[in-house]
């Protein structure tokens, strides 16, 4: 039996899970510097937000209440439906 054939599976795994290891590694590295940067653009995020709520007090969009309930415009939209269905019967 050959010796040197028994000796190749076990440096290979050596150099896979070296290699693995750099990998992983490198891969941590860049996580990491990702997420450094994902830290710094929501503090940015945050001071713009902060700014523009102090300028938007004055904003041109308003959000206004409806004057009728949500029941009410299911109930117009059923009238309508129905009439709809009326008009379809009768004409065509």
């Amino acid at each position: 039996m050959d010796s040197s054939g028994t000796d190749s599976p076990p440096s290979k795994i050596d150099d896979t899970t070296e290699k693995m290891a750099d990998l992983a590694t490198e891969i941590q590295q860049a996580v990491d510097e990702s997420i450094g940067e994902m830290e710094e653009i929501t503090t940015e995020l945050q001071e713009t937000e902060g700014m523009e709520s102090q300028t938007s007090n004055d904003s041109e969009f308003v959000m206004w209440e409806s004057p009728l309930k949500q029941s009410t415009y299911m109930f117009i939209w059923a009238l309508a439906s129905l009439g709809s269905f009326a008009v379809f019967f009768r004409y065509f």
